[in-house]
């Protein structure tokens, strides 16, 4: 069987005691921590292989349910 890829967005926030969250909006569950970004997007990169793979198997499409968008802006005041 061939492998396909699949793009997520990745969004990166931290708690108050120095966590990082790694999340990809759109999916359940899906969010993760990590002591370092690198850690939490690695943790992540798993958890969303795991869902891909459930999906398929289950014959459903593993694509996002969210239409969520970022952006920067800048605010001054």
């Amino acid at each position: 069987m061939k492998s396909a890829r699949y793009r997520f967005v990745v969004v990166f926030d931290s708690e108050d005691d120095g966590r990082i969250i790694a999340s990809a909006p759109g999916i359940p569950g899906g969010h993760v921590y990590g002591r370092t970004r690198a850690e939490a997007l690695r943790r992540l990169r798993s958890a969303l292989r795991f869902y891909v793979r459930e999906a398929l198997g289950k014959g459903h499409c593993p694509r996002p349910q969210s239409r969520a968008a970022v952006a920067e802006i800048e605010v001054v005041a």
